[in-house]
């Protein structure tokens, strides 16, 4: 059987993890704007999950090949990845922002507002989301190294 690497696993929790957040992350969106009366329909709702999600993927993306490059390297990976942590969260948060004033045309107020709501929303569905991919994904890959037999 493949063994399935440290490095692969991140990539996959990542993935799955980005696929299941997507629609969650436009339902909030439109539900926001249903709460704040504002005419968010839901296309255009799923084109900033889109942008945000997909900005979220390529940094996961990077995350992972700096495991693989610099596997041996722990120091250095550990730096990179901090470091792209840290933008990732800038510019996660920036697009969380400033999309729904953009994308729907609302005033900066309320644009910041319903996009910081989004953000904080997103933050702990996505904590979840992720705890329960990366335990279901982990529970598989400690079953096929068959680390399970030793106790």
């Amino acid at each position: 059987m493949n063994e399935l690497h440290h490095e692969g696993i991140v990539l996959i929790t990542t993935i799955f993890s980005s696929l299941l957040i997507f629609p969650v992350s436009a339902l909030v969106l439109f539900l926001l704007g249903n709460i704040f009366k504002e005419k968010l329909g839901f296309g255009k709702s799923l084109i900033a999950a889109l942008i945000t999600t997909g900005v979220s993927l390529v940094f996961g993306f990077f995350v992972y090949l700096i495991d693989a490059i610099f596997q041996y390297e722990f120091g250095l990976v550990t730096f990179l990845s901090v470091v792209i942590g840290i933008i990732s969260f800038v510019v996660n948060l920036t697009l969380h922002l400033t999309v729904p004033r953009f994308l729907f045309g609302l005033e900066w107020e309320r644009g910041l507002m319903i996009g910081g709501i989004w953000y904080i929303v997103l933050m702990m569905i996505s904590a979840i989301i992720g705890i329960l991919v990366g335990s279901i994904i982990g529970f598989f890959a400690i079953y096929e190294s068959g680390i399970y037999d030793l106790f």
